[in-house]
């Protein structure tokens, strides 16, 4: 916040309190506490920057491949395909990356190699061609505890790590980030406040969002629940 318009509030807070006898009575005009009131409503409303934890993509190429419980995908069918797309987009607009592999290409490469899973990460790398290979091992998305389904409880959790192709050793992971998300905020709510599908999607954003945000910078808003 700059100095003029701080002056500006302090004197139009300062008419105030000399016009206001009863709370000059009472012992001021409580400026001290009106600025924390509104440094403190400044934090809340505001944003601020969050920093890339990776920061070795810029002109690279890159691909983004996830693994997941066959658990997971039978209870959530498109949501590898829609957690590959989304953060595959989102880093090839927001890093310095030269080239990448469409999301559509990883899908149909694991879809026609179901032991893809089973293979060296290097190798999958050279399949592609790509100088960086992002895998998600998407551990846990559940929208409630196991046994209630009566109220939402959603968690997603999923472990991010990058392999670099031209490393002098490719097998060892040069980046690596746990990541957990949740939602709803609020407790008690169940199917009658919120449909199912609502809250599958927003823990799916929740979750692409904290990955992508691994990879570049980005402004953050101070109130963000996750």
């Amino acid at each position: 916040m700059s100095q003029r318009p701080l002056r500006t509030v302090a004197s139009v807070v300062l008419r105030g309190c000399l016009l206001t006898a009863a709370v000059v009575a009472a012992g001021g005009c409580g400026i001290p506490a009106f600025f924390g009131l509104v440094l403190r409503n400044a934090e809340e409303t505001g944003d601020h920057l969050e920093e890339a934890e990776y920061t070795n993509m810029t002109e690279q190429s890159f691909g983004v491949i996830i693994a997941a419980d066959r658990s997971i995908q039978a209870d959530h069918p498109s949501l590898v395909q829609y957690l590959t797309q989304r953060v595959t987009a989102e880093l090839m607009e927001n890093t310095d990356a030269t080239g990448v592999v469409p999301a559509d290409r990883v899908l149909g490469y694991q879809y026609n190699n179901p032991s893809w899973s089973a293979r060296e990460y290097i190798e999958i790398a050279d399949e592609f061609g790509v100088d960086r290979l992002v895998v998600i091992d998407l551990q846990e998305f559940r929208l409630h505890d196991p046994g209630n389904s009566y109220l939402w409880d959603g968690q997603a959790a999923a472990s991010v790590v990058v392999l670099e192709r031209d490393s002098i050793t490719p097998n060892d992971f040069a980046f690596r980030k746990f990541l957990q998300v949740g939602f709803p905020d609020t407790n008690g709510l169940g199917p009658a406040q919120l449909r199912e599908e609502v809250v599958r999607t927003e823990l799916a954003i929740r979750l692409s969002n904290r990955i992508s945000w691994l990879f570049y910078d980005k402004e953050v808003p101070n109130s963000l629940p996750y």
